[in-house]
């Protein structure tokens, strides 16, 4: 969930961005967002018995499928 919110937050930055209309680079954050996943898959295999490795992960995709599917389905709802 660390990473959908670093993405939500990286999105707002996007918006505001190009509602400013500014000359600047804003980036989401891939390699942020890959080194958190990256630690806490670490984390997960060094101590399994306070982080289920299954479960994370699941985590790293619930929340790009879960945003995908929220999408589409927004998407539908404003066509009708």
């Amino acid at each position: 969930m660390i990473n959908a919110r670093f993405l939500a937050w990286k999105i707002n930055k996007l918006a505001a961005a190009a509602i400013e209309q500014s000359g600047r680079k804003v980036t989401l954050g891939f390699l942020t967002r890959a080194a958190v996943a990256g630690f806490v898959g670490l984390i997960a295999v060094r101590y399994p018995e306070h982080v289920a490795l299954t479960t994370t992960i699941v985590g790293y995709f619930f929340a790009q499928l879960a945003t995908l599917v929220l999408g589409i389905l927004s998407i539908k709802k404003s066509k009708k």
